[in-house]
């Protein structure tokens, strides 16, 4: 199954097991509030906040309940979106390393209606305790 963009609402339980913090706070919700889901390999795509003046975007991907945190500022130019990025993940995610990477094209790939998007990680990912992602 591809990833679809659906209500965050319509899975609000599921949403707020996650535990989704932003700039210290908990991550709210309102009917506005989307997410990208891939349901069959339990895979979550949410916006956290940023993304005004010189502050990055903040996404957090869950995979099978384990979290990464990414940090996104976007260089656009005439044929392709470029995401560089900082990503902080949960350390059982740390064999799975290239499958993170090969999940945000996918999810990109959607975001940007099927338009080119590289991914550049401006340092290696940083796998951590799942407790440090909890906000």
């Amino acid at each position: 199954m591809a990833f679809i963009k659906e209500k965050v609402l319509e899975k609000l339980e599921l949403f707020e097991s996650f535990n989704l913090t932003y700039d210290g706070k908990k991550r709210k919700v309102s009917e506005a509030t989307n997410w990208y889901v891939d349901t069959e390999r339990e895979i979550y795509f949410v916006w956290l906040g940023g993304g005004a003046l010189e502050t990055p975007k903040t996404y957090a991907l869950i995979w099978k309940n384990r979290k990464a945190i990414i940090d996104v500022e976007t260089r656009l130019s005439i044929d392709k979106t470029t995401w560089i990025m900082n990503m902080i993940a949960s350390k059982q995610l740390e064999s799975q390393k290239s499958d993170l990477m090969n999940i945000l094209g996918e999810i990109t790939f959607i975001m940007y209606k099927g338009k080119k998007v590289e991914l550049q990680l401006l340092s290696d990912i940083e796998f951590v305790e799942e407790k440090r992602l909890n906000g």
